[in-house]
């Protein structure tokens, strides 16, 4: 029931609920699939949250120069991050061509999302 509750919580948007209750499903469970599973959504929950952050900061970027930042860089030189923020498998997060935060490439976390997140 709890992981049933985090999935319903997630697909809500309501990321601190999700998170709540994946967490309490990873420190709970004794079943190792579980608890990887569990790990893996957690994972991505934090590195939604990441991009949302980082999406706020290129609008107030774009607010200041009038354009979308194109890397990451930009919002450092803009003194809008201290340095390079990274996934929770310490790799660096992009920026899309259209200025919104992702997930590397290189990132182990871009194929757990596709697995993990529901299909739009």
């Amino acid at each position: 029931m709890k992981v049933m509750g985090a999935k319903i919580a997630a697909e809500g948007d309501s990321a601190e609920k999700s998170i709540f209750l994946w967490q309490d499903v990873y420190n709970t469970t004794t079943d190792p699939m579980v608890k990887e599973n569990a790990q893996n959504h957690l994972q991505l929950l934090h590195a939604q949250e990441d991009c949302k952050h980082i999406d706020a900061l290129a609008d107030e970027f774009q607010k200041r120069f009038g354009r979308r930042p194109t890397h990451v860089s930009e919002l450092i030189q803009a003194r809008l991050l201290r340095g390079a923020p990274v996934d929770p498998l310490g790799y660096p997060y992009v920026l899309s061509e259209e200025g919104k935060a992702e997930l590397n490439l290189e990132s182990p976390l871009l194929e757990k999302q596709v697995l993990v997140e529901p299909k739009k």
